[in-house]
């Protein structure tokens, strides 16, 4: 397990810390004898640049998520506390289940910072 990288943002919440996390998931240094890496954010930073690198399966949570709820051309849809992440979710669903109906991204109320806050207090 490579486990959380320390420089990476606590959360990704804009495209930018998109974009961080991305060069920090394809940076990483994946041991010999591993057979598949999970990428665990929802939108998949970094994914297909890691793949590109390594001979084994790279699978991020987020178009694996998709992929599976649209099996059979369902329509569904993403509740996100991130609304500034709304078009990068909706471009990540879209590629990775294009049978799939994505009516449409919904951004639910709340500040995606006091989440962290509440995690860390709770440690």
């Amino acid at each position: 397990m490579a486990g959380p990288r320390p420089q990476a943002p606590p959360l990704i919440a804009d495209p930018e810390a998109l974009a961080e996390a991305a060069d920090h998931v394809a940076s990483a240094e994946i041991a010999p004898g591993i057979a598949g890496v999970i990428v665990s954010a929802f939108g998949d930073p970094g994914q297909a640049a890691l793949a590109a690198k390594l001979r084994v399966p790279v699978i991020g949570i987020g178009g694996a998520a998709a992929r599976a709820a649209a099996e059979g051309g369902r329509a569904f849809a993403v509740v996100t506390h991130t609304p500034a992440l709304e078009t990068s979710i909706d471009r990540l669903m879209n590629s990775a289940a294009p049978g799939g109906a994505l009516p449409r991204n919904l951004p639910c109320r709340g500040r995606p910072a006091r989440a962290v806050e509440k995690s860390e207090k709770s440690r």
